[in-house]
């Protein structure tokens, strides 16, 4: 028996953006009846996924399909692999058009599709400079010959994997034209802003674009006629007015200020420096996707490093600008920004002169997202104390991405924005070792391998520790690493070093910033689970070191989870950092005038006759 791939496999192309088509070594083929043209047209939109036969069932018949319509799809995906590869021997699945989990499957990639072209020059053009990507635009719009799947029925055209490519067309097109419009090179887009516009005329992001390009091009008159014709049709045939987008574009042509290069030069550029130190985190960075991206972890985990680090390898996507604002929801000096100051500091980094900042919370938030409305932007909102700070700070386009960091986790935000929760804990040894070399230096970190991993356990690997030893051996290169790592054991050992320590001072303020905000029951159980010499902790536990009830001490638990400083791992079972713990230990040590056991009530049988260290 012949295996298929001992067939010479014939040059096979496809089309779907205009009229479905196929080649085969240069010559076009008859796709044949309606029906099998509408099955292929589906299987290629879902280029390199699967196609169910019940899907494929549906969209032939929409209603009432017939007893042997299975059969019918087998005999229709027969024919196409014939036409495919006509020396295909019986019973083989062919290379082109195969089978895959109770459906087919398309084999195709950039070579043989022009939908997978398209959005590879799309892709491309979305990761360069202005100048480079308004030619991979313009390349990438050239391969659509018309609406996609054009040549079928119109019921057959609303199924949702045509109009989502649809969707694709029109962004692509607007990008293209804000980009051209950046370099002033409007009339570049004109005819694919012209083309879009009359193909989608509800679409109102293309129509405002086309507005901007018209009167850039000094057809103001035009511009005006076009929105005066897009709002009567709005009206008599939707019954809506046009939307903010569109009536933005309306205002900015009647007052002659439209996107240019100096707009784009001028774009806000507040990101803090990307830290040349940052290794590893490949895993987190990967989930950073947008509209709204929020970072959780205790303090000290790198939150706020991994956003940076993020923004910078975004920021080419977002080339209407990048801005940044630290929220101090956990400032150890400083109160939190209340949501007014946060607007009034971002309408500001928009250009927003502060005469021109409206009074209410309300409008500042509807100004404020009608700047960013048809710009691509990313906001870095940094150490929020909750959901109610960030709320009115989000972008209201998804066009932007909202980059959150917080020592909570923002729960709210996902039912309410959509948010993507990242939790961010501690890295791998391995990164740790990573962030620790690039500090000391390679020959350096080599000389001393094990003194190396000594200075990461009593840092429990928790970036900031780390980042300030390495600073500290940075700074005294005479101090050998075994130096460092027997001064960070005395920390653990001896707790009234703790206080006196430069490397525990930048612990001590990140923690300071969630125990200041603790409520006082909060913040004494906190000090006085200092003396429980065991990594996991209970509601019992709690209860026994605080003289609490259970509920009391469930709910004080929680509220150290919600600050950071303790960690659920499952229902009841907490754990802590080492650090965490040696700043509880401090903080009791305060509390008590050094006079250990004034706090306690009484300890869990667990605690008694034990030696307490404060890590």
């Amino acid at each position: 028996m012949h295996h298929p791939h001992d067939v010479a496999t014939p040059a096979v192309r496809f089309q779907i953006l205009g009229p479905v088509r196929m080649w085969r070594d240069g010559e076009e083929m008859d796709l044949g009846p309606r029906q099998r043209r509408t099955m292929l047209a589906l299987l290629l939109a879902r280029a390199r996924q699967t196609a169910s036969l019940s899907e494929l069932v549906e969209l032939l018949w929409e209603q009432e399909p017939p007893a042997h319509a299975v059969n019918l799809v087998h005999r229709h995906v027969g024919r196409l692999r014939r036409q495919c590869e006509p020396e295909l021997p019986n019973r083989a699945s062919g290379r082109f058009l195969v089978p895959r989990g109770g459906g087919y499957g398309m084999t195709v990639d950039a070579g043989s599709l022009d939908l997978l072209t398209f959005r590879s020059l799309a892709e491309r053009a979305a990761d360069e400079q202005p100048d480079r990507a308004v030619k991979l635009y313009a390349e990438a719009l050239s391969w659509w010959k018309g609406p996609v799947a054009a040549d079928l029925d119109p019921i057959h055209r609303a199924h949702p994997a045509f109009t989502a490519i649809d969707r694709e067309y029109s962004t692509v097109v607007e990008e293209f034209a804000r980009t051209s419009l950046s370099l002033g090179q409007t009339r570049v887009a004109l005819p694919a802003l012209e083309e879009a516009a009359d193909r989608h005329p509800y679409d109102e992001a293309v129509q405002a674009w086309l507005l901007l390009a018209l009167a850039a091009s000094g057809r103001q008159g035009d511009a005006v006629a076009r929105y005066e014709r897009v709002r009567l049709r709005l009206r008599d045939e939707l019954g809506v007015d046009p939307g903010a987008e569109l009536r933005q574009a309306y205002e900015q042509v009647l007052r002659q200020q439209f996107p240019s290069a100096s707009v784009v030069q001028a774009a806000p550029a507040q990101l803090p420096p990307d830290l040349p130190f940052f290794t590893g985190r490949a895993d987190l960075l990967a989930q950073v996707r947008g509209p709204v991206v929020a970072l959780h972890g205790m303090p000290g985990t790198g939150k706020t490093t991994l956003a940076v680090r993020a923004a910078h390898r975004l920021s080419t996507r977002y080339p209407d600008g990048q801005l940044y604002l630290n929220l101090r929801g956990f400032d150890h000096a400083r109160t939190a920004l209340t949501a007014e100051e946060a607007l009034r500091d971002l309408l500001a980094g928009l250009g927003v002169e502060p005469a021109a900042v409206p009074p209410r919370r309300q409008a500042m938030t509807g100004l404020y997202r009608s700047l960013l409305a048809g710009r691509r932007m990313l906001v870095v909102l940094d150490d929020a104390r909750d959901a109610d700070q960030v709320a009115d700070l989000l972008p209201g386009t998804d066009r932007c991405l909202a980059l959150v960091t917080s020592r909570r986790k923002l729960t709210r935000l996902r039912a309410t924005a959509g948010a993507h929760l990242v939790p961010v804990g501690l890295p791998s040894l391995a990164e740790a070792r990573g962030q620790l070399r690039a500090h000391v230096g390679l020959e350096r970190a080599a000389a001393e391998p094990a003194a190396l991993d000594a200075v990461i356990d009593h840092c429990g690997r928790l970036p900031l520790a780390l980042a300030l030893a390495g600073g500290r051996a940075a700074a005294h290169p005479e101090l050998s690493l075994a130096d460092l790592a027997d001064e960070l054991r005395q920390l653990a050992d001896e707790p009234e070093r703790y206080a006196h320590s430069e490397i525990a001072a930048g612990v001590r303020t990140a923690f300071a910033g969630s125990y200041r905000r603790l409520s006082m029951p909060a913040a004494r159980l906190f000090r006085l689970l200092s003396l429980y010499p065991a990594d996991e902790l209970t509601v019992a536990v709690a209860a026994g070191t605080g003289g609490l009830p259970p509920d009391t001490a469930h709910a004080l638990l929680a509220e150290l989870d919600r600050a950071g400083l303790v960690s659920e791992r499952n229902s009841g079972r907490y754990s802590w950092h080492k650090l965490a713990r040696a700043y509880a230990t401090e903080m009791r040590r305060r509390a008590t005038g050094k006079q250990p056991g004034s706090e306690v009530t009484r300890l869990p049988p667990r605690a008694t006759n034990t030696s307490l260290r404060s890590s």
